[in-house]
């Protein structure tokens, strides 16, 4: 079995890196390749597979897996369909190409498509995905199921949807978490200990969650009195029109994902 990971960027990095630390000893070939030949060199040192400067070495392969830059689709799939051999497995981690399009440039190819998270690295991403007809799961479930939980959704417009809130998710919260980081660095508290303060601060609060049978909303509750310093937050929160600012992102990310399909 050889896999070709056409791309090695972040989002490909992350998922093959974090197989690759739970399952060391893996028994089959996987194959790196990116035009500059440096990220793929890069990765392959990192997960003991092969890095290959020339894409017309992985005619051979059996999976195709599809990382580049949505952006440039048009561009490699000329290229890519010199190579890729009729009932060889096309998996695509491209945001805003569906199976529509994967299926229509490649009619003799199985199409599974999936959008996984960054945090797939340490073995904690939501994997989205849906396929265009009958294809064995077996590789993708060993692979995406050593990083993560996956989900099939019921379409293509139902993966761009959930994407905006698992594949963008991390990013989101990050954002947040950086508006408290600039809250302490203005106390002039030290970069270490403001690390230190934030990180506890997040995994105690999921820790918690998680440990607990019991709702977000019910838990917010029990932080907050009435009248308090928390209740005084949260109205701030309340008033700028948080949970309509959080819908919008996540509406926007799908409306990019759509703009993406067009471009």
């Amino acid at each position: 079995m050889k896999i070709a990971l056409l791309g090695c960027g972040n989002l490909v990095s992350a998922i093959f890196k974090g197989f690759y630390q739970k399952n060391p000893d893996y028994n089959f070939e996987i194959l790196t390749y990116t035009p500059t030949h440096y990220r793929a060199e890069k990765l392959a040192k990192e997960i003991k597979g092969k890095a290959v400067e020339n894409f017309q070495d992985l005619r051979d392969c059996d999976i195709f897996l599809f990382g580049f830059k949505p952006q440039n689709y048009s561009e490699a799939v000329l290229e890519y369909k010199k190579i890729i051999p009729a009932g060889k497995q096309i998996w695509s981690v491209l945001a805003g190409i569906d199976t529509e399009i994967l299926g229509n440039d490649f009619p003799e190819n199985s199409i599974l498509r999936i959008m996984p998270s960054i945090c797939a690295e340490v073995g904690e991403s939501i994997n989205l995905y849906t396929h265009s007809n009958k294809l064995d799961l077996k590789v993708f479930e060993r692979i995406f199921s050593s990083v993560g939980y996956n989900y099939k959704t019921k379409n293509d417009d139902e993966l761009d949807q959930l994407t905006g809130v698992s594949g963008s998710g991390p990013a989101l919260l990050y954002y947040f978490f950086e508006s408290l980081v600039d809250v302490l660095e203005k106390k002039n508290m030290e970069k270490l200990e403001i690390d230190k303060f934030i990180k506890t601060l997040c995994k105690g609060s999921v820790d918690l969650w998680l440990n607990k049978n019991t709702s977000l909303e019910d838990l917010r509750k029990s932080v907050t009195s009435k009248g308090g310093m928390t209740h005084e937050a949260l109205k701030v929160f309340e008033d700028r029109g948080l949970f309509e600012t959080s819908k919008l992102a996540v509406q926007a990310a799908y409306r990019r994902s759509k703009e993406l399909k067009v471009e």
